[in-house]
């Protein structure tokens, strides 16, 4: 028998295997692979026609035995070009009589790459490519493997929320504090200033925002009378009133006694608005709350301090239901400990 024929009588016992493996009818994919071999659905294949063999070549050397593999098939000659693109439609056949191929490295066919000696990674596309020629002791190329796009129904990645704070509703006021280190460098004015204030500046005299109207008001406070102190916070500043137009410090407004404390007002409207307030307090904790003018439960928050003056960033989120409102701040203070404020800005 020649070798062609040797071919593709082992073509059409591999396609068996695979038919019987599926559950599946072998002319079906015979029929795709080899559409010139006549199928008889009652019958064993047809034989083509044998061709009359060619005059033998003066000398050819003979095979050696076939010895079994670790799964017992016996290994024939090295296919042909047009042997391996016909092994190679087998999975498509495959998938196309709806059987699902498996896509784990080595689960592809084993047989056929025990038959044809080449390795199987994973899933590959099933093309006619046209064989390569290889140098002596080269590697075997390694099969490119094609990923397709993602399925309809898998998982994409959530985008990340914008780092924007949440939106406010009217009459909605949020507290958010935040602890600061002993000289804890301020710059003002900070980005989308409207007004600022600093509490203490040269001679322990204010300083105000030289640009703007005066929406700030306060610090008003009561209970013992505010002295300057050293703060917990060191104040730069620019744009300034024409007094002290740009300059830097570290001294604060600090009430100490019973029922110290002070209040900070500013203008609320239909738009959300935010009033920072850089104080402290010292020998226990600091209490305070925020409100609108209108009415509603407003927020509070409660500041801890030790014996030194704690330094704080309070940052007022607010929006009133209507133009024409105003929030309110009070900072109040435990018998026997103080509050002090050094700087105040509205954005």
């Amino acid at each position: 028998m020649s070798d062609e024929h040797q071919d593709d009588r082992w073509l059409r016992g591999l396609l068996s295997a695979e038919a019987n493996r599926y559950d599946l009818d072998p002319a079906v994919l015979l029929a795709r692979i080899m559409p010139e071999v006549r199928v008889d659905h009652d019958g064993p294949v047809a034989e083509p026609e044998e061709a009359p063999a060619p005059s033998p070549p003066a000398r050819r050397e003979q095979s050696l035995r076939p010895v079994p593999d670790d799964t017992g098939a016996i290994p024939g000659p090295r296919p042909r070009a047009g042997l391996r693109h016909r092994a190679r439609l087998i999975p498509a056949a495959l998938a196309a009589a709806g059987i699902a191929v498996a896509t784990t490295a080595g689960t592809i066919l084993p047989s056929l790459a025990t038959r044809t000696g080449e390795e199987h990674r994973g899933a590959v596309s099933v093309q006619d490519t046209p064989p390569q020629t290889a140098s002596p002791g080269a590697p075997s190329p390694t099969p490119t493997v094609s990923l397709g796009p993602n399925p309809p129904n898998s998982t994409r990645p959530t985008p990340q929320a914008s780092g924007q704070p949440p939106s406010l509703a009217g009459g909605e006021v949020r507290l958010l504090s935040r602890r600061t280190g002993p000289g804890t460098a301020i710059t003002l004015p900070g980005a989308g200033a409207r007004d600022w204030l600093v509490a203490a500046g040269p001679g322990d005299a204010p300083v105000r925002s030289g640009s703007g109207a005066r929406l700030i008001t306060g610090p008003e406070f009561h209970g013992p009378q505010p002295v300057p102190a050293d703060g917990p916070f060191s104040l730069r500043w620019s744009a300034g009133s024409s007094a002290s137009r740009s300059g830097s410090g570290s001294r604060w407004l600090a009430g100490t006694g019973p029922g110290a404390g002070f209040r900070i007002t500013a203008p609320a409207d239909g738009g959300t608005a935010t009033l920072v307030l850089y104080l402290g307090a010292v020998d226990g904790p600091a209490h305070v709350t925020a409100r609108l003018d209108s009415g509603g439960s407003g927020s509070s928050v409660d500041l801890p301090a030790t014996s030194d003056p704690t330094g704080y960033v309070l940052t007022v989120r607010f929006r009133a239901p209507a133009d024409g409102d105003s929030v309110l701040v009070d900072i109040s203070t435990d018998p026997g400990t103080g509050i002090g404020v050094a700087a105040v800005e509205l954005r």
